[in-house]
């Protein structure tokens, strides 16, 4: 705001201007944009000096024929679904002018400070809006009341860091609620910003030692988050949505209820160990939402591990004397080569995404040796590992939770996968650095389903340097490792292309590889082009005019953010 309030002619007009209606507007320079009352604008300005109403002063088409035509905000009766809320006010009867533009006398509103919206139709949306300082400043100053159920949006953004126990100072919002039934009752927060957002529950608004419980911190846009917790018809609370670390903020959606413990609703309480619709046959959930365990206690070393099953469903329970659950599952891999693939999933179907199945999964050799360590899969957290090339034998899959996660109990399901390894299948198994459909040789892919690389250590330097020839397939390994690549350019005014592939496999869209390019001069020193992700995904592309004859260079690394990644990559290089 510049010191000035807008009167709501004014603020109907430059809405007028922002759907585009330009030509009532003065031009299309200011279209959008708030000014201040003058003489010339505001209620009842006719746009001409002499009140003739100038050439830019009306819309154009037949205005006064009840029908809202192109360029027209309405006309007459027909508001063009134009509504009250739509030009930024809480309430009231927006009508048509003679003009047909907006008349929005009719329209009220009181900004609420607090749900991210313009509620009094000024242009100043909560903090934004001078009428909200106090509460900004802080948030018990008026908190909003919520029915029972209840739902708002609101936007964390511009308010004050509040102190709480359940995060570190961030911007936070307070609102009041009180339950209507004895039973449970449900906090859930869906973000609209990847900023980690929490909800948390107080019996006194500015005192964070009254929290009754804290939230999960969100896991992304979009992605409900639920707290849970027991409550009785008439108990009060207040419901605090803040950042999770410091200066986190953004916008949101909360509702809340209070309700009664239903089996099969989808929701699962303290008192369930998992909630699915009744009688569905197979999926591990009772109907009384019970788990129905596949595991047998105790199978917590390959000594007691239970047989691999499908389905196979268990729990991670809380610590024994201190020492965390683990299950051990043993897999027999009936011939090789193999990739064993193992994976946990929810029992209740959003536990991976919410946070609230947060698994390790490791997969060990017939001695207990770990092969392989993941506590991250493609959903969301539950975790995903992969052996490749596995003998014909027994292994074992351990699952734990990670450490510090909360809860740190919870059912899972197990997947377990074999995959044999067929070279020259055409599909790239997790043994197999490629597979293009054949075991020939000398094409890029080895009969081994190993890349053929063109590049010979060491080639770090321009003396080093191996010559370009096409199509250019090499690896950067160990951590650390740098190839140069001298090629010829023929001159006097060349084009020269330089982009970093990934073979076929889209390595590099999903991140596997991350290069780093330099274009070097005929004296192997002065850098003439450099690129980190210019190309496709996280991978390189560079490009020079106007090149002389002569030798240059391509110097290729990982990019500086993960200057220890290793990865193979196909060098295309074009000269025009």
């Amino acid at each position: 705001m510049s010191g000035y309030r807008m009167s709501r002619s004014t603020m109907a007009a430059a809405l007028v201007c922002a759907a585009g209606v330009v030509a009532a507007c003065g031009g299309d320079d200011d279209a959008g944009r708030p000014r201040p009352p003058s003489a010339s604008s505001g209620a009842g300005a006719s746009g001409g000096g002499d009140g003739g109403g100038g050439s830019g002063g009306g819309p154009p088409g037949d205005c006064g024929n009840d029908v809202a035509e192109q360029g027209e905000a309405c006309d007459g009766p027909d508001l063009n679904g134009m509504t009250c809320q739509s030009l930024g006010f809480d309430a009231g009867e927006v009508r048509c002018s003679p003009e047909c533009t907006p008349d929005a006398s009719g329209c009220t509103g009181v900004e609420v400070c607090q749900d991210g919206r313009d509620n009094d139709g000024d242009g100043a949306v909560d903090c934004d809006d001078p009428e909200c300082d106090e509460a900004c400043a802080d948030m018990c100053a008026a908190p909003v009341a919520l029915a029972d159920p209840g739902a708002t949006t609101g936007d964390t953004s511009g308010h004050a860091a509040v102190r709480s126990s359940c995060s570190l100072e961030s911007p936070g919002i307070a609102y009041t609620f009180t339950a209507t039934t004895t039973g449970f009752l449900d906090v859930v927060l869906t973000p609209h910003t990847d900023a980690p957002l929490v909800a948390e529950l107080r019996g006194a608004c500015a005192e964070p030692a009254t929290r009754v419980e804290c939230g999960r911190p969100s896991v992304g846009a979009g992605i409900d988050n639920r707290l849970t917790v027991p409550v009785r018809e008439g108990e009060a609370f207040y419901v605090v949505v803040t950042g999770a670390n410091a200066s986190q903020a953004g916008a949101f959606e909360l509702g809340v209820r209070s309700r009664q413990t239903a089996c099969g609703d989808g929701i699962q309480d303290p008192t369930e160990q998992c909630d699915n619709a009744l009688d569905e046959p197979g999926d591990g959930c009772s109907n009384s939402c019970q788990l129905e365990a596949t595991e047998v206690e105790p199978n917590n070393d390959i000594a007691s591990a239970n047989t691999y099953e499908i389905p196979f469903f268990a729990a991670i329970g809380p610590p024994i004397n201190d020492d965390p659950d683990v299950d051990v599952v043993r897999v027999t891999v009936p011939s090789g080569p193999t990739d064993l693939i193992a994976e946990t999933a929810a029992v209740t179907s959003s536990d991976c995404l919410t946070g609230r199945l947060d698994s390790v999964i490791e997969i060990l050799d017939e001695n207990g040796e770990v092969i392989v360590r993941r506590d991250r899969g493609e959903n969301g957290l539950c975790a995903r590992a992969v052996a490749p090339s596995l003998a014909a034998g027994d292994y074992y899959v351990r699952v734990s939770s990670v450490l510090g996660a909360v809860p740190e109990t919870f059912p899972y399901r197990l997947d377990v996968t074999l995959v044999s390894e067929v070279c020259g299948d055409g599909t790239i198994s997790a043994g197999e650095q490629c597979d293009d459909g054949n075991t020939d040789a000398l094409d890029g892919c080895s009969p081994g389903c190993r890349f053929e690389f063109d590049e010979t250590e060491p080639n770090g330097t321009p003396a080093q340097a191996d010559a370009y020839a096409a199509s250019w397939l090499a690896e950067i390994s160990p951590a650390g490792d740098v190839d140069v690549i001298a090629v010829s350019v023929p001159g006097p005014r060349s084009t020269l292309y330089v982009n970093v592939g990934d073979n076929n496999t889209e390595a590099c869209l999903r991140g596997q590889i991350d290069s780093y390019i330099e274009v070097l001069g005929d004296d192997g020193t002065t850098v003439l082009a450099s690129d980190d992700d210019g190309g496709v995904g996280y991978c390189s592309y560079a490009s020079l005019t106007d090149l002389a004859a002569g030798t240059y260079y391509v110097r290729l690394r990982a990019a500086p953010l993960v200057p220890d990644a290793t990865f193979f990559y196909r060098l295309n290089v074009t000269l025009l």
